[in-house]
């Protein structure tokens, strides 16, 4: 697909240390500074590089009104000194996707005989689900990347979407497609810019929790 230049997304590029957190809110004007916050270990982690976190920006800036999505590609360990066992990741590579949501994936969702009574409540009143809400990345597009991450020792660690004119939290029905032990890296659109980031993980109960986004410098 054909990207924008970096520019129609924010005029002021990400610059952050390495190996520091930064507030999910990426800064709007010259005014506002990042005051980034020290990574503590051990908990959950996900890990980007400043460039990769643009190319998902754009991506998601280019795609509204629509949701954009795609595959976090790279590396997953477990910290020694977390007796949690909480994942770290390292996104190696963005692998973005074609959002090719149809209706037949509502109603596989909503065919479910595991549907809890919470989800089908969620999913009264929703007869004319489209794109600007939904995604569905195509399983050719998985396999592929799939294949692309383990001749290189990598594995899919993550997805990302984006929620046009809504909040980067997932909703129930990202909650019910979720799989456990992936990242979800959800991007807030208004307007078409790019205005929030946050990162979740599924626990044991199968609900989702904030899980920590660092953003590192380019090398």
């Amino acid at each position: 697909m054909g990207l924008r230049p970096l520019a129609a997304v924010s005029k002021h590029p990400l610059k952050v240390p390495a190996y520091f957190a930064i507030p999910s809110t990426p800064p709007k004007g010259r005014s506002r500074k990042i005051r980034p916050i020290p990574v503590r270990l051990p908990f959950p982690m996900l890990t980007l590089t400043a460039d990769q976190y643009r190319s998902i920006a754009i991506h998601a800036a280019q795609t509204y009104p629509e949701e954009c999505c795609g595959l976090l590609l790279g590396t997953q360990h477990q910290n020694p000194a977390d007796h949690q066992n909480q994942p770290q990741k390292i996104c190696r590579e963005v692998w973005p996707t074609a959002n090719v949501w149809v209706v037949t994936d509502e109603e596989l969702l909503q065919g479910s005989p595991e549907q809890t009574s919470a989800e089908q409540a969620w999913h009264t009143g929703k007869r004319n689900p489209d794109r600007h809400d939904r995604f569905t990345i195509d399983p050719r597009d998985l396999l592929q990347a799939q294949r692309y991450s383990r001749d290189r020792n990598w594995g899919i660690i993550g997805v990302y979407h984006s929620h046009p004119d809504h909040p980067a939290h997932p909703s129930e029905r990202d909650r019910v497609a979720a799989w456990s032990h992936y990242s979800y890296l959800i991007l807030s659109v208004a307007q078409g810019n790019t205005v929030d980031y946050r990162s979740w993980i599924l626990d044991d109960q199968h609900q989702f929790q904030s899980e920590a986004v660092v953003v590192t410098p380019d090398p």
